[in-house]
């Protein structure tokens, strides 16, 4: 059994998310900034039609937050039946993943941590667990007032 995966840098890191997961992956783009939400809110974006949360998740793996630049990329995914965007220094590409190669981190570091790794021939690659990557605490303000929804459906995804 294999998995597909979307590789992208986080900084120092090399980082994939499932490949059904991602909606679809955008060059930087405008945004527009929001105030008193969590810092790792950047703003939201206009992804047809659809308003979606650009998040930077850089903070979480000890990376200082920095602005959004023009070479970076956005990854489009959904997590917890809400939309949502975080913003990546490049995509990489796709690959299939041997089951064998993936570990979960619970196994062997924290049984707290939702993600796992890849051992591939040049290091290893966090797989972030899209549905575990935010809290829904984190999510419900969106939820609440309809941003990352598909519009004209109010069911969770």
């Amino acid at each position: 059994m294999s998995n597909q995966v979307l590789i992208f840098n986080l900084g120092p890191h090399r980082a994939c998310m499932e490949l059904e997961d991602v909606v679809q992956v955008y060059d930087s783009v405008s945004f527009e900034e929001i105030g008193d939400v969590d810092p790792a809110v950047l703003g939201m974006i206009n992804i047809r039609g659809q308003t979606v949360p650009l998040i930077d998740i850089k903070p979480r793996w000890n990376q200082a937050p920095r602005s959004v630049e023009l070479s970076d990329q956005i990854v489009v995914f959904k997590s917890r039946g809400i939309t949502v965007s975080i913003i990546v220094d490049k995509v990489l590409g796709t690959k299939t993943v041997p089951e064998k190669r993936i570990v979960a981190l619970a196994d062997i570091v924290d049984d707290s941590l939702p993600h796992k790794v890849i051992a591939t021939p040049d290091g290893m690659m966090i797989l972030l667990d899209c549905q575990r990557l935010f809290s829904e605490e984190f999510l419900a303000p969106f939820s609440r007032i309809g941003i990352g929804k598909d519009k004209g459906t109010d069911q969770e995804q």
